[in-house]
């Protein structure tokens, strides 16, 4: 339901960020906000960020997180590497069925249920969807919010 929350509140959209569940860097931690003023060395540990941002090492990258909570706003790390995965958005077309044929008493309250297989997409948010599917149904329920 928090991702439900996110494009509530914030009004933007969830996009996939990687394949896989969240790790548990993707999750804030209220820690985070110590670290605004961190005077940091030029040590190269490559971290990406869900923001997209490759950072120079986890002092540059917690800074960042610091300053992104601050605005509200969430950071976590994707990877460990110098290049950052390409995102996506999801593909929501493939969960849509053309209900106009069928004799639905309210077409509307109609809700397709998405396959049952675990292929864990890492929501833009930093929440785990158990499938695509799922992501494009929170989206769809909240996108008048």
């Amino acid at each position: 339901m928090a991702s439900c929350f996110f494009r509530l509140y914030t009004g933007r959209s969830i996009s996939v960020k990687h394949e896989g569940p969240c790790t548990a860097d993707e999750i804030t931690n209220p820690e985070v906000y110590k670290h605004c003023n961190d005077l940091c060395n030029e040590e190269r540990n490559h971290i990406c960020g869900s923001d997209g941002i490759v950072y120079d090492n986890k002092c540059t990258f917690t800074r960042a997180q610091c300053e992104a909570a601050v605005k509200n706003e969430t950071l976590f790390i994707v990877v460990l590497s110098d290049t950052c995965p390409i995102t996506r958005k999801p593909d929501c077309a493939k969960y849509r069925l053309d209900v106009n044929d069928l004799a639905l008493e309210d077409p509307l309250a109609f809700r397709p249920v998405c396959p049952h297989v675990r292929e864990m997409v890492c929501g833009s948010d930093g929440h785990s969807f158990v499938h695509e599917c799922q992501m494009c149904a929170y989206m769809e329920a909240y996108k008048g919010t």
